[in-house]
């Protein structure tokens, strides 16, 4: 558990109570009563709580660079699964809030546009993600 809770004497007997977010350890740290004495904590930051982080990224027209306002991003989960879905800004930019150390695939489409590539990313990284959007060609006949 770290400092506060771990010291470098005998710390033993921790017990938590989450719906109070507090509880109890038995230690013979220095500054103590007795040999072995009881003390209590409270819990500020659940130390339970999973590690997560924010990524941020652009979709842009392939070919101009240009944001792609409106567009949507779906973020999947390494099995495959839609975690997120979120339509891009007036930058056409895009934020979600991953887990670490997770595998993730990032993916935008737009209408008049070309379903861009999946990303394939480690939620380690720490950079921006650009998703490139190729616009539909349309062909005309003329006879």
């Amino acid at each position: 558990l770290g400092l506060p809770l771990n010291s470098q004497k005998d710390d033993f007997g921790y017990i938590l109570d989450e719906s109070e977010n507090k509880g109890f350890f038995t230690s013979n740290r220095e500054g103590g009563e007795g040999y072995d004495d009881i003390y209590a904590f409270r819990v500020l930051k659940s130390i339970f709580d999973p590690c997560t982080k924010k990524i941020h990224g652009y979709v842009v027209d392939s070919l101009t660079k240009n944001p792609l306002i409106g567009s949507d991003v779906f973020l999947f989960d390494e099995k495959g699964n839609e975690d997120e879905h979120h339509i891009t800004g007036e930058l056409g930019d895009f934020y979600f809030e991953v887990l670490c150390e997770e595998s993730y695939r990032l993916t935008a489409i737009k209408k008049g546009y070309i379903n861009g590539d999946t990303l394939n990313f480690l939620s380690s990284n720490s950079e921006d993600y650009i998703i490139p959007l190729k616009k539909k060609e349309i062909l005309i006949i003329v006879m």
